[in-house]
C-alpha cells in the first residue's frame, strides 16, 4: 500500500489534507506537526510522497524540505501560505516537485499525487 507522510505545522491543515487525500486515493497516512517527526518518520517508513509545510525545520534551524531532498529520493510536495514568485522559486531550488498554496485546492492535491503514483 502506498503511503503519504503529512508534516504540517496545524492540526487543521492535516485533517484536510488527510481528508482530500482519503477521498481520492487507498493508502497510508503518516501525520506529524514538527520536522524532527517527519524525519524520523521518512526513515521509519520511507513514504511514496511527502508533503510538508515549507518552513517546518529540523533541528538546528535546518529547513526540512532541503534536508529530505538532499538525504532521501522521496518526491516531497510542499505546503505554503505564501503565493510569491521568489519564494517558490526558492522551494524549487530546495528540490520539490510542486507545491500547492493556501488555502489547499483538493484538485491540485490529487493531481500532484496521481501524477507521482502514475509514474512509480
Amino acid at each position: 500500500m502506498k503511503k503519504i507522510l503529512i508534516a504540517v505545522k496545524n492540526k487543521n491543515d492535516q485533517t484536510l489534507l488527510t481528508h482530500y487525500i482519503k477521498k481520492y486515493f487507498v493508502c497510508e497516512t503518516l501525520t506529524v506537526t514538527n520536522g524532527e517527526d517527519a524525519l524520523r518518520l521518512a526513515i521509519d517508513y520511507n513514504p511514496d510522497v511527502i508533503i510538508a509545510e515549507a518552513g517546518l525545520k529540523v533541528y538546528d534551524e535546518l529547513n526540512l524540505i532541503e534536508y529530505l531532498n538532499t538525504s532521501f529520493s522521496t518526491p516531497v510536495i510542499a505546503i505554503t501560505g505564501v503565493n510569491d514568485n521568489k519564494f517558490v522559486n526558492k522551494l524549487f531550488s530546495l528540490g520539490i516537485i510542486s507545491y500547492i498554496a493556501k488555502p489547499i485546492n483538493s484538485y491540485k492535491l490529487y493531481e500532484n499525487i496521481e501524477s507521482l503514483f502514475t509514474a512509480a
